[in-house]
């Protein structure tokens, strides 16, 4: 039997299924000042999309047209994946506070974490 290496979604994905995953999100949210910082049904939501997201991508699911190998995937960029898209979503339930405060958040882990971001097109 031939063991296959994993691939970093795969790993990713693991990851996010630990009791780690969720207190990490939640240092995420709270360091870089989101305004659902403190919530915690929002940050085990956002956990759970994000590991929606790398379940797909380590079956090489396309999960975005900028994504070129879903396989390689990291935890952080699903996360802020995640954030991005539910952002959409939330669009219109939000004030422009707490919009702009959700714009400053994606852009700070951005720019904190790029080597996180391989996917990302910038």
């Amino acid at each position: 039997m031939i063991n296959r290496r994993s691939t970093r979604a795969e790993t990713a994905g693991a990851f996010a299924d630990s009791p780690d995953a969720v207190a990490f999100v939640r240092l995420l949210l709270v360091r870089w000042d989101h305004p659902e910082g403190n919530n915690i049904e929002y940050a085990e939501d956002l956990l759970q999309s994000a590991s929606e997201m790398l379940n797909s991508a380590g079956e090489g699911i396309a999960i975005g047209e900028d994504v070129q190998n879903p396989e390689e995937l990291g935890f952080l960029e699903a996360v802020w994946r995640a954030e991005s898209i539910g952002m959409l979503e939330r669009s219109l339930a939000w004030s422009s506070t707490e919009k702009k405060a959700q714009m400053n958040w994606l852009q700070s882990v951005l720019n904190y974490f790029p080597e996180c971001f391989q996917n990302q097109g910038t």
